[in-house]
């Protein structure tokens, strides 16, 4: 999904699911961690990083931010 988007909301556990401190921004996509991150699309309009980048872009991404998708 491409466009601009705000952070509505931050999840600072890791969910049942694996999802690692998620930075929501649009129903349930989100900006979040997982311990493996392929080089192929595997998501459904997530975007996935590895736990130790998810850490720093937590401290530094705010809800009400603007996400943009290419």
């Amino acid at each position: 999904m491409r466009g601009t988007f705000t952070v509505y909301e931050k999840r600072s556990y890791r969910q049942d699911n694996g999802i690692y401190k998620g930075i929501f921004f649009y129903g349930g996509y989100a900006i979040h961690g997982y311990p493996k991150v392929p080089l192929y699309p595997a998501s459904h309009g997530c975007a996935r990083v590895y736990d130790g980048n998810q850490d720093f872009l937590w401290r530094r991404v705010f809800v009400g931010e603007r996400v943009a998708t290419y």
